[in-house]
């Protein structure tokens, strides 16, 4: 069905789904959605959504109040004209199309789920909560709060119904005539660029996008790979990005050694990196120092052996990145287990854990699980080697492993986060 809304008038969605192959917006109508309401387009077709005309334009302003559309597994450039609220509603209805080409096609059944909203303050409240949570719009170096320095919108693109997601590269518009760069907020129009949310790492990725045109208001060349095409986007002023630097982090524990690697982005006055270790998560040593590449652009993989011999020990380790001008960025702890034992009893490893949980015994034994409520959740022969279970499924708490060795016991808490 093509559904063809013509003339200067509007149109308002609320509470219901409104199911169309092809919607043709003519000469300035507005269609409102409101109220967690969609429009869902079943044609994987560019032409989908097609204005004519004065043209036409879309209202989300609220992060389920959606465009759902059946791209599957076409290419092309995909068009949505969004606009700000019409004057009718206290708006002053300006044009904000954002583009979509697709340039690498996804999996057949696929859909986006588009939506954007103007945020209600200069500080970028309220954060979006699905279909991930934001929780910080800090960054920069000393870290710091940086919501004046971002345009007051976000964008949202949801490809979580894919399994094989597309290529693309997007182009943004906002309204510089509203409060999405004016009120209290200090950015510098011509230095915006785009910036996404990372799922995997909490936080807003060191990864600027795309170049501005402070006339049109259009931020374009946004490049969103099918490796790491996250769903939220800003733009935000490029001399104060808001992520961490890190992309990653981790700990691999090979006999008596612990492996610490992280990667880094886009340097900026990176003198050097120290790597600290406590053991009980509150004294800290500086066990290590890597230096910087200074300013650098691309991806850079940093790693630190600790060979230091830990029998049974819990170890923390934590990466402090300092810049030229002495300043400090503290990033997130990891825990490790060392599995230098010199008896018979097996070494967790990691605790807390959030998807595998490692089990290395010297001898054969047998292991059982509980929950808080003394539940049995697992039960399993371990083998004289590292044994590996998934817990991936299992509900975040504390459990309790019991490991018997031939005549012995060994008890210990377990975090799964």
């Amino acid at each position: 069905m093509t559904q063809k809304i013509s003339a200067i008038c509007i149109f308002f969605l609320s509470f219901l789904s409104f199911a169309q192959e092809r919607l043709i917006l003519n000469n300035d109508v507005f269609l409102i959605i409101s109220n967690n309401a969609k429009v869902v387009l079943d044609n994987s077709n560019a032409n989908a959504i097609t204005t004519t005309g004065t043209g036409g334009n879309i209202v989300s302003e609220g992060e389920r109040n959606q465009i759902v559309w059946e791209i599957s597994n076409s290419t092309g450039n995909y068009v949505i004209p969004w606009a700000t609220k019409p004057i009718i509603q206290g708006g002053n209805g300006v044009k904000i199309p954002m583009e979509m080409n697709i340039t690498s096609a996804g999996n057949a059944g696929g859909t986006f789920n588009f939506s954007t909203y103007e945020t209600a303050t200069d500080a970028n409240t309220a954060y979006p909560t699905f279909p991930t949570a934001i929780t910080t719009m800090n960054g920069g170096s000393p870290d710091a709060d940086q919501s004046l320095l971002v345009v007051d919108r976000f964008w949202i693109l949801d490809n979580t119904s894919y399994t094989t997601i597309p290529d693309a590269t997007l182009s943004f518009t906002y309204d510089d005539a509203a409060n999405e760069i004016a009120g209290t907020n200090t950015l510098t129009e011509t230095n915006i660029q785009a910036q996404r949310w990372s799922i995997d790492n909490t936080s807003w990725e060191a990864l600027l996008f795309g170049s501005n045109n402070d006339v049109t208001n259009v931020t374009s060349g946004v490049l969103a790979p099918a490796a790491d095409f996250w769903p939220v986007w800003i733009l935000v002023d490029q001399t104060v990005p808001l992520p961490v630097v890190f992309l990653s982090q981790e700990i691999k524990i090979k006999d008596c050694a612990n492996l610490i690697s992280w990667k880094v982005t886009d340097e900026t006055n990176c003198d050097f990196y120290n790597v600290m270790r406590s053991f009980d998560g509150k004294k800290w040593e500086n066990i290590g120092k890597l230096d910087g590449s200074g300013n650098s652009s691309g991806e850079i993989d940093y790693s630190f052996i600790d060979n230091s011999h830990f029998s049974n020990a819990s170890v923390y380790y934590q990466i402090k990145q300092v810049d030229f001008d002495g300043k400090i960025n503290s990033f997130s702890k990891m825990a490790a287990n060392s599995i230098c034992s010199e008896s018979d009893q097996p070494v967790i490893f990691p605790n807390p854990t959030k998807e595998n949980l490692n089990i290395k015994s010297i001898k054969e034994g047998e292991l059982k699980l509980y929950d808080l409520t003394g539940r049995l959740v697992l039960n399993n022969q371990l083998l004289p080697t590292i044994n590996t279970f998934d817990v991936s499924s299992f509900s975040k708490g504390i459990y309790t492993s019991h490991i018997t060795v031939g005549v012995k016991e060994y008890i210990q808490k377990i975090l799964i986060d």
